[in-house]
């Protein structure tokens, strides 16, 4: 006779139940029950019972730390509570403990398969559960029956298998086999229902599944009878019909997780019961998988996780490497036939449905949301997993941000990916897993396993600081840009040398006195990428929205059709078709960075993408837009080869563009927005006169840059000085910009010597000169920088210009209103001035033999020029 030996814990409890058995014989009406009991059942003793799961593993010598408990005349949660009573009680708490007990009442609900109230509590370290003994009468719609307090007999016979159908009696220490089968199955290795199995299997047809989970958790042979009706079409009808998708996916789980998952899907397949564990239930005929290699990929897994070859080692160390990814290795195999089942109907929204493998994950069975996206994944990114695994060689910038598209779950997709080609294909099997393993051993020397992990060395706001634009959408591509960069160069770390391939190297041309000679310098290669990528990536869908200037082809050259009217917009609001206006403001940041950091090579590559949205900026009605555009064009200017402009034809459009943008004069123009402007205007002028005509080594001269930058004196400065009138900060500003624009004229200045020295020399002599500092200033200069570029003929023009700076020095005198330190800067530049004309005049005997005797005259007339003309 079978017999159970207890362990310390399990007496102690046995002995507890035991003295609640007593106290409640001894406590009148305290068993008393809401469920009526029949006249035998009500005047039996009370009977307690150890039951299935735990007589079970300890007959085999498996130890347990959950015990179900049965009571022949009480419910679970009576039984509980007078435990709990009896506990309380003050010399019982001396002997067991004076730990409050805590009882968790599962109540009945048949919808969810809980036929029964459920009592759990946790004592003495072990899990209880309590229930009564019960029969169970079931219908064919449902298989959740009608229960009713039961003999140990029939409660023994509704159970799914006679090795779960024990009883220890705790009054009796003794096993009870009342199908007077289970202990000869157990010492077999059997698994059989205690009644017919057809019968077994309608009442419940979850038993179909857990008799696989307990065949293959134990190592036993499920009976021939049994195993015919599960097979049944009935019994799978039954299960589709009977049982929630939650419940099945519970047994599925433990199978999966237990000790021989292949044993369990080869149950489900050898019983054909496939299409009712994996299957969409809303729509169980739309696809029915080819199961003729299924077993070959259930097995392949098995054999990973059991190391069997030297490439299934790489893939289980790599992929399959702790019980966790075994399960998801599981999974895989037991959902992959779905993976060619055909694309779904659009959903409600409009959007394309998931895969058809991700519905029946989780639609079929109810997994974890891990799952479904899983799946998704591997089926989208299959080819390129697929492709990349075919390569001979592998780029690690290329391979890694594959990788960081594929995600953290990258290794499962792999094995996804491979264990779908062994199925279309397995009698390739062994150079399938080779190249696998191959490719995952490549990933693993290029130190790309967790490439999905890695950070950037910049962050969103480090490399919009760095390109000196605002943050925005464009940051994460921008980030993968620079991701690609290190995996090219993973042993560079530093930050800073980083921030120094994105940091502008160009600065925007500024007028400086002695200009040094435009050098092209090559793209940094983390910089080259990153241009490319916001060009075509990022800045092209912004500026697409708005019309192309008219006098522009779609490939950036001149529109010889120019008088077609441009599209009609009246009415249309900036943000809809100008977003790098309003929301993406941050747009015109991140293309001036572009036009700053291009070399010639990326110009003539990427001039196509360029010129629309500079020439748009360029020709906006807003001032500011178009002084951002005159700031684009420049600096694009000033990277862009002469024989790219000759080509395009482009030349004669930015010179129309930009001269327009120097009529921005006040009043119709605001003065601060006006001089934004022209500081604007004149350096890319002067920018478009170096591209456009440049003067070779072998020249000292081009004749057509002359001739443009004339037209720029006089369209620009001449008209624009004229109309600024008393506007003294306007007429500061264009002085300013004469400097810059006289230097790049040289001896060809003395074109107009006769019209500027009159500007000039008057300026300098207004009576109210001293009170505007800064204007005389710029006089000054503007006259130095004349009298430096047109020197072999200034000396006709000593007279005019003498007036000027005499009158000036004179006024510097009398004027008290200025500041000492503002009257001795302008003093010392008057010396500069005078010395450079005192220079050029000595510098010609034509005009040098009368120069002495037109000084003293001045100084005979005031001894306070004295001062000026000393040398």
């Amino acid at each position: 006779m079978a017999s159970i030996v207890l362990d310390e814990v399990e007496k102690t409890f046995r002995t507890l139940l035991l003295d609640v058995v007593k106290f409640i014989e001894e406590t009148p009406n305290i068993e008393s029950s809401n469920v009526s009991l029949p006249e035998k059942l009500a005047k039996a003793p009370l009977t307690i019972r150890w039951t299935g799961g735990w007589v079970r593993d300890k007959l085999i010598h498996v130890p347990s730390k959950d015990i179900d408990v049965a009571i022949n005349k009480m419910t679970g949660y009576q039984f509980a509570m007078c435990i709990k009573n009896f506990l309380e009680l003050p010399h019982v708490s001396e002997k067991y403990g004076k730990k409050p007990l805590k009882l968790h009442k599962i109540e009945a609900n048949p919808d969810k398969s809980k036929h029964l109230e459920t009592t759990t509590i946790r004592l003495f370290d072990l899990d209880i559960d309590f229930v009564n003994l019960r029969k169970e009468t079931y219908t064919e719609e449902s298989r959740n029956p009608q229960v009713e307090f039961g003999t140990p007999e029939e409660d023994a016979l509704r159970r799914d298998a006679t090795i779960n159908a024990m009883f220890y009696n705790i009054h009796t220490s003794s096993v009870e086999d009342f199908t007077n089968r289970g202990l000869e199955d157990l010492k077999n290795g059997i698994i059989r229902t205690p009644l017919d199995p057809r019968t077994t299997f309608l009442d419940d047809p979850l038993r179909v599944l857990r008799l696989i989970r307990f065949a293959t958790r134990y190592g036993y042979e499920i009976d021939e009878d049994s195993r015919k009706s599960m097979a049944s079409k009935d019994i799978k009808k039954a299960l589709m019909a009977k049982i929630t998708r939650e419940r099945v996916w519970t047994e599925l789980e433990k199978m999966l997780r237990g000790p021989d998952p292949k044993a369990a899907l080869k149950y489900v397949h050898d019983l054909g019961l496939y299409e009712v564990v994996f299957v969409d239930p809303s729509n169980p005929d739309f696809y029915h998988p080819d199961l003729v290699n299924w077993s070959t990929v259930y097995s392949l897994v098995d054999e990973i996780i059991h190391e069997t070859s030297i490439s299934t080692q790489t893939i289980k160390a790599i992929a399959v490497h702790d019980k966790e990814s075994e399960f998801i290795a599981w999974m895989i195999a037991s959902l992959v036939p779905w993976t060619d089942a055909p694309e779904a109907p659009p959903l409600k929204s409009g959007r394309a449905a998931p895969p058809m493998i991700a519905t029946v994950a989780k639609e079929g069975l109810k997994t974890t949301s891990k799952l479904w996206d899983l799946y998704t994944l591997s089926v989208q990114h299959m080819e390129a997993i697929r492709t990349f695994k075919s390569k001979s060689s592998l780029a690690r910038d290329s391979l890694g941000m594959a990788i960081r598209k594929w995600g953290p779950t990258w290794t499962q997709q792999v094995l996804f990916s491979m264990v779908h080609e062994v199925m279309e294909e397995p009698d390739k099997k062994m150079g399938i897993l080779k190249a696998y393993s191959e490719f995952l051993n490549k990933c693993k020397a290029m130190n790309l396993l967790e490439a999905y992990s890695f950070k950037p060395l910049l962050d969103g706001k480090q490399l919009a600081a760095a390109l000196s634009t605002k943050p925005g959408v464009w940051m994460k591509t921008a980030l993968d840009v620079v991701m690609a960069w290190q995996l090219r160069n993973p042993e560079n770390t530093d930050k800073d040398a980083v921030l120094e391939q994105v940091r502008t190297w160009k600065e925007t041309y500024q007028p400086e006195p002695e200009p040094p000679k435009k050098k092209q310098k090559k793209q940094g290669e983390l910089t080259s990428d990153l241009t490319t990528h916001f060009l075509r990536l990022t800045l092209r869908p912004l500026f697409s929205q708005t019309p192309r200037p008219h006098d522009l082809t779609e490939a950036g050259r001149r529109n010889i059709n120019a008088s077609v009217l441009r599209k009609d917009i009246s009415g249309v609001f900036d943000e809809d078709i100008r977003p790098w206006k309003t929301k993406d403001s941050w747009a015109l940041d991140l293309l001036l960075w572009v036009c700053k950091s291009l070399d010639h090579e990326c110009v003539e590559r990427e001039w196509g993408v360029l010129i629309p949205p500079v020439l748009t900026v360029l020709d906006d009605t807003d001032v500011e837009i178009k002084t951002r555009g005159c700031q684009l064009l420049q600096n694009l200017l000033l990277n862009t080869p002469s024989d790219l402009l000759k080509r395009t034809g482009l030349v004669p459009v930015f010179e129309e563009s930009l001269l327009s943008c120097t009529s921005y004069l006040p009043t119709l123009t605001p003065e601060k927005e006006s001089i934004t402007i022209l500081n604007a205007a004149f350096p890319a002028l002067i920018a478009l006169a170096d591209a456009a005509y440049p003067i070779s080594p072998e020249q000292t001269h081009s004749p057509p840059k002359v001739k443009f930058l004339l037209k720029v004196l006089r369209q620009a400065f001449f008209a624009g000085y004229k109309h600024a009138g008393e506007n003294i900060r306007v007429a500061e500003t264009l002085l300013i910009n004469l400097v810059p624009l006289l230097r790049a004229l040289g001896i060809d200045s003395v074109i107009h010597l006769k019209d500027l020295v009159p500007i000039l020399s008057d300026l300098l002599d207004d009576p109210f000169g001293p009170a505007s500092p800064a204007l005389m200033t710029a006089g000054l200069k503007a006259s130095a920088e004349l009298i430096q570029v047109a020197r072999p003929r200034i000396g006709y023009y000593r007279g005019s210009i003498l007036k000027g700076l005499t009158g000036l020095w004179l006024r510097l005198d009398e004027d008290k209103g200025l500041e000492q330190s503002e009257t001795d800067s302008l003093r010392e530049r008057l010396r500069d001035v005078f010395a450079a004309l005192d220079d050029a005049v000595k510098s010609e005997n034509e005009w040098n033999k009368d120069w002495a005797k037109e000084r003293k005259s001045l100084t005979d007339a005031d001894e306070r020029l004295s001062k000026l003309f000393a040398s």
